[in-house]
């Protein structure tokens, strides 16, 4: 399903399994997940004609989405307009096809940034990319936190001890 979805992971895609909702006609588990509206439950009961058809024919019942071949690519993109498209994320699959895959290869410890020769590990997006914006900025707030701790233990020790040496010169 192509997603206007908040959860969304990219303007291409939704997340994962949002189409069960919409196949079995359930929205009580999240309804913020599922947004709200007729259009909702239109789109579910366009799915699931579309499931129910395919299960009794073996055709989903849509003259404008032909059979699958390599040549077209034909999609349906299940929408809030449901249309059918030639190949509409060719840039993805191209990129993806791209990689090697041996039915159980790349794992996704594969396909981390660091196992690429060459991968700046101290570059901040790459960091950012592995453990999250989230936690980023709390490691960040918490470094800043102990560089600050530090600098006023250090500027507390340093005036303790100039009040020392000057009461010693004093006396």
């Amino acid at each position: 399903m192509r997603g206007r979805c908040r959860l969304g992971r990219s303007p291409a895609s939704g997340p994962y399994a949002i189409d069960l909702g919409f196949v079995f006609g359930n929205f009580t588990a999240d309804p913020d997940f599922y947004g709200t509206g007729a259009w909702r439950n239109r789109l579910s009961g366009q799915v699931q004609d579309i499931c129910t058809t395919f299960a009794k024919t073996g055709t989903p019942g849509r003259t404008d989405w032909k059979q699958h071949n390599l040549g077209d690519r034909p999609t349906l993109v299940i929408d809030k307009e449901t249309t059918a498209e030639n190949d509409p994320l060719s840039n993805e699959r191209k990129v993806f096809s791209a990689l090697p895959y041996g039915g159980t290869k790349p794992t996704l410890q594969d396909l981390t940034p660091l196992t690429y020769h060459g991968t700046p590990w101290h570059d901040p997006r790459v960091i950012i990319a592995l453990i999250g914006p989230v936690w980023t900025t709390v490691i960040a707030v918490s470094l800043l936190a102990v560089l600050a701790g530090a600098f006023f233990g250090i500027r507390h020790l340093l005036k303790r001890r100039r009040t020392a040496r000057a009461t010693t010169a004093a006396a």
